[in-house]
């Protein structure tokens, strides 16, 4: 398990188990440059957007992927972010383990 970019997170690599997975980053060149695109974008109404840039799926060729990144988050963290999510009125929020996902 290695540090994540919060003190909250953990990234867990594994070796890819999943035949024909695709890896998720493709690196910049001058060749396809031309081809990134970007935008602010929210995981759900609640978030704030964030800039996140992206080929479209079949303008380049993507290779397979031969790891996959597990992101964990703490307890504390899943149980602060579960709390301000209106679908969570009423849930028991105790169950976490100390690490999981969101």
């Amino acid at each position: 398990m290695r540090e994540g970019y919060a003190p909250f997170c953990k990234h867990l690599f594994v070796p890819c188990f999943l035949p024909g997975a695709k890896a998720e980053a493709v690196p910049i060149t001058d060749d396809n440059r031309h081809l990134l695109r970007s935008e602010y974008q929210a995981r759900t109404a609640d978030e704030l957007p964030v800039l996140v840039r992206w080929f479209p799926q079949k303008a380049v060729e993507a290779p397979d992927a031969t790891f996959l990144d597990l992101i964990l988050y703490s307890r504390e963290q899943i149980i602060k972010e579960t709390e301000v999510t209106p679908a969570a009125a009423g849930k028991d929020l105790t169950r976490h383990r100390q690490w999981g996902k969101t």
